[in-house]
């Protein structure tokens, strides 16, 4: 039987046991890195940076269209309409004691790529500490990924952004378009 003091024992416990930190182990079901959320970006083909060959693969299978002035629609010399690419995504990951990962990628809509040329830049908003990563990898097939190695960034708001381009098998050009991702480094 719970006494008056028994059940106030018990409330203190349960107050104390609420307030302690607990830690959850995170694991994948293949016993890999577990999956991380990312921030997501378009890619879109640059009709306009195309040489004459690419762009003419790109308007026969309708990915670059052209003006048409007798439908009202006028652009500028030069400009294409820029058509669907694919995505690319960045990851800020907090590995604690000042340590942070980047992982960033990307994910064609037209088939293989020939190339990606990409930069990672990152910035601790709250000490100003900056570094990047960037390279060139060739012979791809429809998704490339990056993960940096591990990297000292001190305690703090930490952003990440993954820019570039990427060649498509047939000459195609691809932009990305810059996505972000934000981390607490602690």
């Amino acid at each position: 039987m719970l006494t008056r003091k028994n059940h106030l024992v018990f409330a203190i416990l349960l107050v104390v046991l609420s307030v302690i930190p607990t830690t959850v182990s995170v694991q994948a079901q293949d016993g890999g890195v577990p999956p991380v959320l990312h921030q997501e970006a378009p890619m879109v083909l640059l009709c306009d940076q195309m040489d004459a060959e690419a762009l003419e693969y790109a308007h026969e299978h309708g990915l670059c269209l052209t003006a048409d002035a007798s439908r009202g629609e006028i652009t500028p010399d030069y400009t294409e309409v820029t058509g669907d690419c694919g995505t690319s995504y960045m990851d800020v990951i907090n590995l604690g004691s000042g340590f942070a990962s980047f992982h960033a990628g990307v994910n064609s809509s037209q088939g293989a790529m020939a190339s990606v040329n990409w930069y990672v830049d990152w910035t601790n908003w709250a000490n100003y500490w900056t570094g990047n990563y960037n390279g060139t990898q060739y012979g791809l097939s429809g998704t490339w990924e990056y993960w940096s190695p591990t990297t000292e960034t001190r305690p703090g708001w930490v952003t990440a952004t993954l820019g570039g381009t990427v060649t498509l098998w047939w000459g195609g050009l691809c932009g990305i378009l810059v996505p972000t991702d934000g981390e607490t480094i602690t």
